[in-house]
């Protein structure tokens, strides 16, 4: 079963929606594995998203199951490009600036990040708030990976491996903690331009 589960998950991102429904419907009754491919973490929104009464967004369609509306901060030194499940959500480039989107989570998506460095300080930070008023603080729970395909890099089935981030420079985090009051840290991946990773649990 968790060998059929590992293929479903690896199809999902390219199904039709019909067959995405069936899929996720099967996933439900297997069981998840202890971790997934390559070693990417997968921490935080699954307490929130067990629970009765967890809120859905207007439009939502039931393929991504359950899902709660979070609104993220992210900041970077110098540019950045932000997706879900391979679909961008959200850029910035300028190091002065905080950039702020909303989302609605759901468990299993995966957040890929782009951070391109031209010469500052390295550094990239993003904080997730949730409606229900908790922080998802990714920060060391980001994890680095090699695409291999520069073309395809927001698609989480490009992360073949992944390593630990590392600690960065201060700049990013201080523009978000300033936004949110939340205390983070910049990180960095294996190469410029870096890529990172983050599975919602």
């Amino acid at each position: 079963m968790r060998r059929a589960g590992h293929w479903y998950r690896t199809a999902l991102p390219r199904v039709a929606d019909s067959v995405k429904e069936k899929l996720n419907g099967r996933l439900e009754e297997i069981p998840e594995p202890a971790s997934t491919a390559g070693g990417l973490h997968r921490a935080g929104l699954g307490d929130l998203l067990d629970k009765p009464g967890a809120s859905k967004t207007p439009g939502q369609t039931p393929k991504r199951g359950r899902t709660i509306q979070c609104r993220v901060f992210a900041a970077a030194d110098d540019e950045f490009v932000m997706c879900v499940n391979g679909e961008e959500i959200l850029r910035g480039q300028d190091p002065a600036r905080l950039f702020a989107q909303d989302f609605a989570f759901a468990k299993r998506d995966v957040i890929t990040v782009r951070v391109g460095d031209r010469g500052g300080a390295k550094g990239f930070c993003c904080v997730i708030l949730s409606e229900k008023g908790q922080t998802i603080a990714t920060g060391l729970a980001w994890r680095s990976y090699q695409p291999q395909s520069e073309t395809e890099w927001a698609d989480p089935r490009q992360i073949k491996s992944a390593n630990p981030v590392v600690r960065a420079d201060d700049s990013s985090s201080k523009l978000v903690f300033k936004a949110c009051g939340v205390k983070a840290m910049d990180i960095w991946g294996a190469s410029n331009p870096s890529y990172m990773a983050f599975e919602v649990r």
